[in-house]
């Protein structure tokens, strides 16, 4: 297939932006060519195809033009990247009309303010450049953003195949400033919150004439909390987040306060008839989990939405107060692994788990928070902490596929210490694990096993969003190795492949459609309560005495049903065991066959088909 021309969408550019009611006054293509808990950080095989640079400079007064510098610098070859720069209100009051009656538009994509297509070398560059200028005062947001179709395996490691950057936007007459995180702070008291031109609270709320989502309800003030979601350019609702909604009279008095979690549609609706002002609040919290960007409201749920509406004004109608992207997105995303993990697995954290967004250069990395007693844990014990500085090698960890795959492993941790018995005290603490561990690296008993279950837990509640899936179901990160250690049980890609095949259904093996992968070996799809079972579960007799389970070999001889001196006696099996128990106990509500849970460890973590 021949590449796509590299063509920047100029008529698009001058048609959504440069025109007199939105203000911008050029842009320039320069595009160019050519050539966790843990006291020390972690690290993953997964690559960053793209680095991503966004300034923007000027006075950021109303009227006075703001330049903007997006830049994309291409990490691994790349034969197809998608680059945009996208201004969602700036292009919102292009297809509107004007910034003097501007409207949020929802059931339809937004138009870049530039896009192009086109391949890139490693290392090559590709650049723009663009002025706009914003009529009047309020706060806006800029994304840059690069996908690529190109394979999601290069070099031996997964590919995180899009970045992001944003950059916030404060438009003042005394003068404004431009953030990489949202400040609800800077918004006046008496205009409405969210992103867009300020508007007053008396003024209410004027409904958006694009096709909607769903459609109004006459008799009721609609109110959809969404946010930008950078991850499909387009605004995606909140949903399952806790909200209030104050009714209030024309004299100031409270009449009654509804509350409720927000529907998966991200739709409240309130009665018109019900009172004179409406007051909605939505916090980042439901019974899984809270997020937010400070230490004082990551443990309740940061407020994302406070808005004030009339039903005099938006009566009939659908209103949209946009809720700051990175919170949002990190609490859907992790309330989805909540969900699926209950579901897969059968037990839920008896906790809700607390997820902190921080800025920190210094300790690049996300991780989990068993204690006050790690590196970047000092706001408290049993939380996640998720890094929102994308300027490391550990990439983006909030949006794409990485952004996925690093809180879902995260809360995978924290899924092992609270809803299956617990590790950190067990015996990870004691086994000194190495600051670094790589997918693909040797490490020990103790430290593959919990990093490989997080691992297999990422992939188990968000599959292929993660980008490691296929991996996982081809061992690609032990077996797909070039060189690797005889023994898998201290790699964590094996011991994650070796659990991935207990429960997994052979998507992509021989006989099913469009599969090509040989899984002679697997012919068993078990319940994910299984290996929650044996976490929780298996004990093994050492020295006399029982314990848990503090590796992946010990959960190997719960699933055979006993320890057979074939595989303690042998020199190939579990070498770094000493001493090697010598009973077994364990408990599932699944019935299983130790025969074919066999064949898994020994393809996945030996490579061998027979003992």
């Amino acid at each position: 297939m021949p590449k796509p021309a590299p063509v920047l969408c100029r008529a698009l550019l001058l048609a959504a932006l440069c025109s007199p009611l939105v203000g911008c006054d050029a842009a320039e293509d320069i595009f160019g060519g050519g050539g966790d808990g843990r006291a020390d950080p972690p690290t993953s095989a997964s690559l960053a195809r793209f680095n991503v640079e966004l300034r923007a400079t000027g006075a950021f007064r109303p009227g006075q033009p703001v330049q903007l510098t997006m830049s994309v610098r291409a990490l691994l070859p790349t034969t197809d990247a998608q680059v945009d720069l996208v201004l969602p209100e700036a292009a919102e009051a292009a297809l509107r009309g004007g910034w003097n009656s501007y409207q949020p538009v929802r059931g339809q994509s937004l138009r870049p303010m530039a896009s192009r297509r086109q391949a890139l070398g490693r290392g090559a560059v590709t650049q723009h450049q663009a002025s706009i200028t914003f009529p009047r005062p309020g706060y806006y947001s800029v994304w840059a953003s690069v996908t690529s179709a190109d394979s999601v395996v290069q070099e031996g490691h997964p590919v995180q195949n899009s970045e992001h950057r944003v950059l916030y936007v404060w438009i003042s007459e005394t003068g404004g400033k431009v953030m990489d995180r949202y400040d609800p702070t800077l918004v006046p008291d008496g205009s409405m919150p969210g992103l867009g031109p300020l508007r007053s609270r008396d003024a209410g709320a004027a409904a958006s004439g694009a096709s909607r989502q769903v459609a109004q309800q006459a008799g009721y003030v609609n109110v959809l909390v969404d946010y930008w979601n950078a991850d499909v350019s387009a605004y995606t609702p909140i949903g399952n987040a806790r909200y209030t909604v104050q009714i209030y009279n024309s004299a100031g008095s409270l009449l009654q306060t509804m509350s409720g979690q927000t529907p998966s549609s991200g739709f409240i609706n309130i009665a018109c008839t019900a009172g004179y002002r409406f007051v909605v609040s939505v916090w980042a919290q439901n019974s899984w989990v809270t997020a937010g960007s400070t230490t004082s409201t990551y443990r309740s749920g940061e407020q994302i939405v406070n808005a004030t509406y009339y039903p005099s004004s938006s009566c009939g109608t659908n209103v949209y107060p946009v809720a700051p992207s990175d919170v949002s997105h990190v609490f859907l995303n992790m309330s989805t692994v909540a969900a699926n993990a209950s579901s897969f697995f059968g037990y839920s954290r008896p906790a809700v788990l607390p997820v902190l967004l921080v800025y920190d250069t210094g300790q690049p990395y996300s991780s989990y928070c068993p204690t006050t007693a790690y590196l970047g844990c000092s706001s408290g014990s049993d939380f996640v902490r998720i890094n929102t500085y994308t300027g490391s090698t550990y990439g983006n960890q909030v949006w794409g596929s990485n952004g996925v795959w690093t809180q879902a492993h995260e809360f995978g941790h924290a899924y092992h210490e609270k809803a299956l018995g617990g590790y950190v005290d067990l015996f990870w603490r004691a086994a000194n694990c190495a600051a670094n561990h790589p997918v693909t690296s040797a490490s020990k008993l103790g430290c593959a096993y919990p990093e490989g279950f997080a691992d297999y837990f990422a992939v188990a509640t968000r599959g292929d969003a993660t980008g490691y899936e296929y991996g996982f179901e081809i061992s690609y990160y032990y077996i797909g190795q070039p060189t690797r250690p005889a023994d898998g049980s201290i790699v964590e890609g094996a011991v994650a492949s070796f659990l991935y095949d207990i429960t997994d259904a052979n998507r992509w093996g021989v006989g099913t459609a469009g599969g090509t992968v040989d899984e002679a070996h697997d012919a068993v799809a078990y319940s994910g309560r299984l290996v929650a079972d044996m976490v929780r579960t298996c004990q093994v007799l050492e020295n006399g005495a029982w314990k848990r389970a503090t590796g992946i070999d010990h959960i190997v001889h719960c699933l055979e049903k006993a320890v057979y001196t074939s595989i303690t006696g042998s020199a190939t099996y579990f070498p770094s065991r000493s001493p090697d128990p010598t009973s077994q106990s364990s408990s599932s509500s699944v019935t299983w066959d130790a025969t074919q849970t066999r064949k898994l460890w020994l393809k996945n973590l030996y490579n061998r088909t027979t003992l």
